[in-house]
């Protein structure tokens, strides 16, 4: 399983539990290839020019399918045509953050900033297309502001520097983040999906906060490559599927704040479309 993300970042965990699912399926070792950078393209590339005996698996993001599109003017890879879309896999909302002790109590104080400085203050992320890029962009683009992005090459240095003072803030998933806010190094502001977070019941959503409009989740699915035949393409779709109804990964996907969803190939395929016309 190709993954676009570094050890240790939510996605990678995620997408572990996943594998230790299928393993336990597919009679086969599913092994985790973490291959960060490049904005997910290289490894969207690895997928695209693998074998299609399926046994090379990745793993879409919203950046790779959706937002890369908008943001790349040439990529190795085109995201409906180089790949065979097998299923969606869950969905997660990002959190806003700040340093525990920043003058910034709820998000109308960060748009507010923002505006008096514009070009002050500092977002950081783990690269172009990953969530906490897009989500800052169209938190820029719904209050018409504009922050300064500044890009990390892994997910332990970009929150690193909103705790030590240094960014102002990001926009992240929320497993990775609450074990900082609990601690009271980052201050959690708003959540970034339709609604409120179980495990931060507390923290308003986007709209409830003041940014009508506003919505932005994460997600994930599995992808192959295009040639994949339709009899493994749809194995691998109802295997996920079952793993995803496993009471034990619902439990620990629900601990890290996550949402499964599952579907059909099909179900991927059009979703995917929406969320390119949408980013686009």
């Amino acid at each position: 399983m190709i993954l676009p993300s570094a050890a240790g970042s939510s996605a990678d965990l995620l997408m572990r539990i996943l594998s230790d699912e299928l393993t336990k399926r597919l009679g086969h070792q599913v092994v985790v290839d973490n291959r960060p950078g490049a904005a997910g393209q290289s490894a969207m590339a690895l997928v695209k020019d693998a074998s299609p005996d399926g046994y090379v698996i990745g793993c879409g993001n919203i950046g790779t399918p959706s937002v890369n599109p908008a943001l790349f003017e040439k990529m190795p890879y085109d995201p409906l045509r180089d790949s065979a879309l097998v299923a969606p896999v869950l969905q997660v909302s990002n959190i806003m953050v700040v340093n525990g002790n920043a003058p910034y109590k709820n998000v109308l104080d960060v748009v507010e900033a923002a505006r008096r400085q514009p070009g002050k203050l500092l977002f950081s992320s783990t690269s172009q297309g990953t969530t906490s890029h897009p989500s800052s962009e169209l938190l820029m683009f719904q209050t018409g502001t504009r922050m300064v992005h500044v890009q990390y090459k892994g997910l332990p240095q970009s929150i690193a520097d909103p705790m030590a003072g240094q960014v102002d803030l990001t926009l992240e998933n929320m497993g990775v983040l609450l074990p900082h806010v609990r601690s009271g190094k980052l201050r959690a502001l708003v959540v970034t999906g339709p609604k409120r977070s179980a495990a931060r019941p507390a923290v308003p959503t986007m709209v409830e906060a003041g940014v009508p409009g506003f919505e932005m989740t994460a997600w994930g699915g599995i992808i192959a490559p295009v040639k994949m035949p339709a009899a493994p393409v749809k194995r691998m779709s109802g295997e996920i599927d079952k793993a995803l109804a496993s009471q034990t990964l619902r439990d620990r996907y629900a601990d890290a704040d996550s949402e499964t969803t599952g579907g059909s190939p099909q179900d991927f395929r059009a979703f995917v479309e929406h969320e390119l016309k949408r980013w686009g």
